[in-house]
């Protein structure tokens, strides 16, 4: 009975000892590699707009195989039945389980024909999601179809139209809401983009997108800018060129506020960007 005794707490010993061997010392001591699983790596990303842990709509850069020919049908699945590949933190704020049975694009309307389980969506994430995923150059609205009825409210959220005009991400930086002007900068950063509504005392959309977008240490007060019909010049008097996330803040929030076809901007005694025709977002 000892001797019994004895064993189990040997064993007892040794397997405690095993589990607490860090996996570098258990490498050195039996040669053996404990296989870790590896993070893939995509070339291809199509950026979809989902909720992240703070409750932002942001537009997060997903990894696919290839760009699929119909991209409609791709974006969605990522929305939905693929949302569970989303990282850790983020949710789609449509229902996963909704189905889309069909879609078809006319006059830039985009039409979805869509389940029921639509309805038990995320209110107004789910409607703005629609909106800042599908609306491109091509797609200036959208309207969602259930049981051939047009959908006008999502839970609490009542709508009229479904475009990128919605506003997001509120930030108020003025207490006096109805005197206030309203700008959506389309903040970059390196695996996302997030929209933000800034409602705000300065009238001159212009001036607070550049001071709202380019780093302090690189602006100073002898930028300016002159906007004549559709072309605008932006001369921000900086010998640094600005980062990728930067430059992209900036463009596409002029693209998205300003009804431009040429967009220059110009740093000392260098072209920073340059925009012959200007893509929609």
């Amino acid at each position: 009975m000892k001797k019994k005794i004895i064993i189990i707490i040997v064993l007892i010993v040794l397997t405690i000892t095993l589990v607490a061997i860090p996996k570098s010392t258990y490498q050195k001591l039996f040669g053996n590699k404990i296989d870790e699983p590896v993070e893939k790596i995509y070339t291809n990303h199509q950026i979809v707009y989902v909720m992240n842990p703070e409750q932002k709509l942001v537009g997060l850069k997903v990894g696919v195989e290839e760009i699929e020919e119909d991209q409609i049908v791709q974006k969605w699945d990522l929305l939905t039945k693929e949302s569970t590949n989303l990282p850790t933190g983020y949710k789609s704020p449509i229902n996963i389980d909704t189905k889309m049975i069909d879609y078809q694009i006319n006059n830039e309307i985009l039409t979805f024909n869509l389940s029921e389980e639509f309805l038990e969506s995320n209110g107004k994430f789910a409607i703005s999601s629609l909106a800042w995923t599908f609306c491109d150059e091509d797609i200036k609205e959208i309207v969602v179809l259930i049981n051939d009825n047009i959908v006008s409210k999502l839970d609490d959220y009542e709508f009229t139209r479904i475009n990128k005009e919605v506003c997001v991400n509120y930030e108020f930086e003025s207490m006096f809401v109805y005197q206030t002007t309203t700008t959506t900068i389309i903040h970059h950063y390196d695996d996302y983009l997030i929209p933000v509504t800034y409602f705000h005392e300065d009238s001159d959309q212009c001036n607070f997108m550049i001071e709202k977008i380019i780093s302090t240490n690189l602006l100073t007060e002898d930028y300016d800018y002159t906007l004549e019909k559709e072309s605008l010049v932006v001369n921000l008097g900086i010998s640094d060129l600005l980062t990728k996330n930067e430059l992209n803040s900036l463009v596409d929030s002029i693209k998205y506020n300003l009804s431009v076809s040429n967009i220059v901007i110009n740093g000392i005694e260098t072209v920073i960007y340059k925009s012959e025709a200007v893509d929609e977002l």
